[in-house]
């Protein structure tokens, strides 16, 4: 992402924190305004919102139609491109990988995020394995 998206995003989201956010009728202005801000983002600043003077929320209706429009729009064009502006980067502590996958409706692949499967259980076994020879050594020198 160049700087001149970055400072594009910074923009675009001032002003949606300005703009009409009452009811559906203000959503395609909203999307007029903000066509670089990616779905997450989108929803991440419109569930966050209060209003001023009655600390009242966004609809919920409103949030999904606009995420929805970002996602038809802004994350398929990213996707498209290759761009890594809409592009989500999970990073985790290596010392807290489970041994096993977690199955269930909440924990499946939805195929916008690629995972690495394959290569994290090949880590996983060979840490394993150093842990196994650790272990060994550790034995025959007790012995």
């Amino acid at each position: 992402m160049g700087d001149g998206s970055v400072v594009q995003c910074g923009v675009q989201a001032s002003q949606l924190l300005q703009a009409n956010k009452s009811s559906l009728a203000h959503l395609d202005s909203i999307c007029d305004v903000c066509h670089v801000l990616n779905s997450l983002q989108l929803e991440r600043i419109l569930r966050n919102f209060r209003t001023q003077d009655d600390g009242m929320r966004i609809p919920a209706t409103l949030i999904d139609c606009v995420k929805g429009r970002a996602m038809n729009r802004a994350d398929r064009i990213a996707l498209e491109d290759g761009s890594s502006a809409c592009r989500l980067q999970l990073t985790r502590n290596e010392d807290f990988v489970l041994p096993f996958h977690i199955a269930g409706p909440f924990h499946t692949d939805t195929g916008l995020v690629r995972t690495r499967r394959a290569d994290s259980r090949a880590r996983l076994r060979e840490r394993e394995r150093a842990r196994a020879g650790e272990r060994l050594r550790d034995r025959g020198q007790t012995e």
